[in-house]
């Protein structure tokens, strides 16, 4: 896009409520991607404003939610491996009946946040950051 002459400015987020730059207000066009629920109500705003976003904000909303995406596969007949929502590290652990995938639900974070873990069995410690 520079070479076409465009100005491009990148803005990473804050993780903080609030934090969202003003001169996204004047953009011609924003890039999102991997941006907290918290950013992306915020991004709603400038995107009712009339700034153009990348991806519409509410589709990115939706496509957060990992576990109403598989659901939405599925009933549409995409076939999706089976998944479980485990509330803490002994449901994991009860659940590894052998390879396991863990994942965060919240698909938001798209920053390096996508497997946290491929394992042929879950460790006896939590190995991650999550329910206790």
């Amino acid at each position: 896009m520079r070479a076409a002459g465009s100005e491009i400015a990148v803005q990473l987020p804050n993780d903080e409520a609030g934090a969202l730059p003003s001169l996204l207000l004047h953009a011609d066009l924003v890039v999102q991607r991997g941006l907290r629920h918290h950013t992306l109500a915020e991004l709603a705003a400038v995107e009712a404003a009339g700034v153009r976003c990348c991806n519409p904000i509410g589709a990115c909303v939706a496509v957060a939610d990992r576990v109403g995406v598989g659901q939405a596969l599925a009933g549409a007949g995409v076939a999706v491996p089976p998944a479980r929502i485990a509330a803490a590290w002994s449901d994991v652990r009860d659940a590894a009946a052998g390879p396991i995938v863990i994942k965060a639900t919240d698909g938001t974070a798209g920053r390096g946040a996508g497997v946290a873990a491929i394992l042929d069995d879950a460790p006896v410690s939590p190995m991650l950051a999550g329910p206790g």
